[in-house]
């Protein structure tokens, strides 16, 4: 079998597995974002300093939304807006 037929066959397994067959809408878009991310990239788009930008721009608006006057405050919503969207768990 070829890379690429290897490769194929690889994408394919993971698209039934975890996007097609997945109970979590999220997955999809996840699946979508990544692969316009890679095809972006495999044309020779440096993307880096965009998803920098977008970074920074998503960070300070959840800031804004998410803050507390005490650190560990803060650190309770992230974490409960991390576990409500499934983004992960975060443990200190």
């Amino acid at each position: 079998m070829s890379r690429e037929s290897n490769f194929k066959k690889e994408m394919d397994n993971y698209i039934n597995a975890n996007v097609i067959e997945s109970n979590d809408p999220f997955e999809f878009f996840r699946f979508v974002f990544r692969t316009i991310r890679v095809a972006l990239m495999e044309e020779g788009f440096n993307i880096d300093p965009i998803l920098h930008n977008a970074g920074i721009k998503i960070g300070s608006t959840f800031y804004e939304k998410l803050k507390e006057p005490e650190t560990d405050a803060t650190v309770k919503n992230i974490s409960q807006f991390w576990k409500k969207n499934k983004l992960g768990r975060l443990k200190n």
